[in-house]
């Protein structure tokens, strides 16, 4: 079955709210020519390019229900990252069918 994938989808956990902020000004400042929205919802944030959807949220918040190609745990904490911050596989596997992003499998 061929998917078509529009964007990879990345969860980033942090500590803290705070600090969900300022890692969505640094990506916000890297990834500046690329961004078509930036959205600031209840608990989280979130940009959108072109190639790439990616959510800042923090750990104290539920992840049940999120989708991810990739999940960038920076909250150092072991158990939170063995339980909870590890990608969707099934969706991380659709990645290997689309030739637009063979480069990242």
């Amino acid at each position: 079955m061929m998917m078509n994938i529009k964007r990879v989808k990345i969860i980033v956990f942090t500590k803290s709210q705070n600090e969900s902020e300022r890692y969505l000004k640094l990506f916000a400042f890297m990834l500046k020519d690329s961004i078509e929205e930036i959205k600031s919802l209840v608990g989280f944030k979130r940009i959108i390019t072109d190639k790439f959807d990616i959510k800042f949220m923090p750990a104290t918040m539920s992840a049940r229900g999120n989708r991810a190609h990739y999940v960038i745990n920076l909250t150092q904490d072991e158990e939170f990252d063995e339980i909870l911050a590890k990608p969707t596989e099934v969706i991380f596997d659709l990645l290997k069918n689309d030739p637009k992003w063979s480069e990242l499998v």
